[in-house]
């Protein structure tokens, strides 16, 4: 990971950044842990502090669909 990245292991809070369009870099998984890791740090981190204060307009649909499209390719890390 570099320094121009932002990594969470909250799978709702990577929902929300996928659903903003954020790039998702990789998955990574340590122990039974999975990191999500995100390109473009400045603009993730201006997202997660809108989202953690409750200021982070999302569609819902895109949402789901972010946070099921995740789910899924943990599902390939964990198998793997």
């Amino acid at each position: 990971m570099t320094k121009e990245t932002y990594k969470t292991k909250d799978l709702w809070e990577a929902g929300a950044l996928l659903a903003e369009n954020i790039p998702l870099v990789k998955i990574e998984k340590k122990g039974n842990t999975c990191y999500f890791i995100f390109g473009n740090l400045a603009v993730a981190e201006d997202k997660v502090q809108k989202y953690y204060f409750g200021n982070l307009l999302i569609d819902a649909f895109k949402y789901q669909e972010a946070v099921n499209r995740l789910k899924k390719q943990i599902y390939k890390v964990i198998n793997n």
